[in-house]
Formats: structure tokens, sequence, C-alpha cells
């Protein structure tokens, strides 16, 4: 069920220097807030990077129309797992990539041992750089030694090279 895309921007007055934020809704229901950077308080055109209401106002008015067409990163539902985007990585790395036997091994162990046990079943749309970092602490032990330290540190490399593939092709 698709809702209407609705939001407004407001100078916020944080801690070092005022900011432009932007509140809004998307079609799904979800709400976001984001803070779009510096407001610019001097008199005569922004230097690049800063936001006057203005600019702020325009941000927040082509955000909205990526929403209502449904095009805004991260709107894209495909129900595909981590576990799925391993598989997809592993064939990528196999079949495009022309990667040699030891390294599929290589990864496919990492992903079998460290990854999926503790995030094969979420969903990709929930899984969230603060969810890998949680991750990443608490399985990757960067003070560990031969060869464990290096196959874990490996693994987080690994990490981020398949999400980072998987969000690509996942959501085409």
């Amino acid at each position: 069920m698709a809702g209407s895309v609705s939001g407004h921007v407001y100078r916020f007055e944080g801690k070092r220097r005022p900011v432009w934020r932007a509140k809004y809704r998307l079609p799904d229901g979800r709400q976001v807030k984001k803070t779009l950077g510096p407001a610019w308080t001097a008199r005569g055109r922004p230097p690049a990077g800063y936001y006057t209401r203005r600019t702020a106002e325009t941000w927040l008015r082509l955000t909205l129309a990526k929403a209502a067409d449904g095009t805004l990163p991260g709107m894209v539902s495909t129900g595909a797992t981590v576990s799925d985007a391993c598989a997809e990585y592993l064939r990528y790395i196999e079949q495009d990539r022309a990667r040699k036997p030891s390294t599929l091994r290589d990864y496919a162990s990492i992903f079998r041992n460290h990854v999926l046990p503790h995030l094969g079943d979420l969903r990709l749309e929930d899984l969230t750089p603060d969810r890998v970092e949680r991750w990443a602490a608490t399985e990757i032990d960067p003070t560990a030694g031969w060869p464990t330290g290096r196959v874990k540190r490996r693994s987080r490399s690994s990490t981020a090279s398949w999400s980072e593939h998987a969000s690509s092709t996942a959501c085409r």
C-alpha cells in the first residue's frame, strides 16, 4: 500500500554550528530524519557544502520526488538475505572474476564459519553499517595470531566487498 510522501526542512542549532535538517516520510510509512549540512548564515552565495533554506528545500523536493517514483536508494525491497548475497558473491568471483579455486574455498569458508551463523537470515534491507560493526566487534579479533587473525581480518574485507556487490546487484 503506497502512501503519500511529505516532509519539511528546519534549521537546528547544533553544538558546533547551525545545520539544516530534513524530516520526511516515505510511501511505506517510514519516517526519515537527515542532517543535510551546515547552515549558511552570512550574506551572499554560500560555499560548496553549505545550505540555505532554499537549497535545503530544493534537496527535500528532489528527495521526495525520488521517493514518490520509488527510485530513492534503500526503498527497493528485494527480500534477499545475507545468505543469498554470499551465494551470489561466490558465483560472481568464480564466474565473472575467474578467481582460483583456493580463493573460492577461502571465501566460502569465511562465509560459512563467520558470516552466515550471525547474519545469514538477515534481509539485505535490514543490514546496516551499525549491524555489521556490531558483528565485526564480536567476531573479528585483530590481536589473534597467525593464521586466525589473518583469516578473520580477511573476512572483514570480504564482508565489505560482498555487501557492496550484493547491494548493487540485488536491487536490479
